[in-house]
């Protein structure tokens, strides 16, 4: 388990499990001190405390174990598929297990937008829908590289078949994003990552440290949206 990244990921997958949101759904606040987070922290915490886990584990520490052949299981990225490929690592892939009452995972994109400037050149703008639309359309090659297309017909075109991620592409309908909230993540670097490392570590009481991490990360998202409006 370790105490910095990937664990707030994990701690967010494992609040969506126990029927929560940190953020509230919209992004307007954070949440992290309603019961399905604390829940969660704690959860995380035991794995430690119950011996599973060594008290401190350092950022992707335990994938390195994994790779070393003295860590069984590591909760990581599909980024990391090549990785393993390359070095020759024997790796199985599953989906993240289920440990509350729903299937839930965290989930990213990549992302193309189309800035309000190009929008004042119709000839732009019509050329930028051109290239997104292309590229999401070609987007099977993404695959390659470890993703999963965001593209529905391109998924049931077949370009997951015989893929090492093909079995977590079966789970997107579980994947859950955060809320497009301008500066989000400056709120997690800022408030949550260290209140889940704190917690991990065991130097204070979750419910206190995600209380205080619940509050300052809806500072953030309220000057946020000074900052960026919305």
């Amino acid at each position: 388990m370790p105490q910095q990244w990937p664990s707030h990921l994990y701690f967010l997958s494992l609040t969506w499990q126990n029927g929560g949101d940190p953020y509230g759904g919209d992004g307007s606040a954070a949440t992290y001190d309603e019961q399905a987070s604390i829940d969660a922290i704690t959860w995380q915490r035991s794995i430690v405390e119950d011996g599973y886990s060594p008290s401190d584990v350092a950022i992707d520490s335990q994938y390195a174990a994994f790779k070393n052949g003295e860590n069984s299981i590591t909760w990581d990225g599909i980024w990391q598929i090549n990785d393993l490929e390359e070095t020759g690592t024997p790796y199985g892939i599953a989906p993240i297990p289920t440990i509350g009452e729903e299937e839930a995972v965290w989930a990213n994109s990549h992302h193309f937008f189309i800035t309000k400037q190009a929008e004042q050149d119709e000839n732009k703008l019509e050329a930028s829908k051109v290239f997104v639309a292309w590229m999401s359309e070609q987007s099977g090659t993404w695959a390659g590289s470890g993703m999963i297309p965001a593209r529905l017909s391109v998924r049931e075109s077949g370009a997951m078949d015989g893929m090492p991620q093909e079995v977590i592409a079966e789970k997107i309908d579980t994947m859950r994003f955060l809320p497009p909230v301008p500066g989000l993540g400056g709120v997690q670097a800022e408030a949550l990552e260290p209140a889940v490392a704190e917690s991990i570590l065991g130097t204070g009481d979750p419910a206190e440290l995600m209380g205080t991490a619940a509050k300052q990360g809806t500072e953030l998202i309220e000057q946020n949206r000074e900052s960026f409006g919305g």
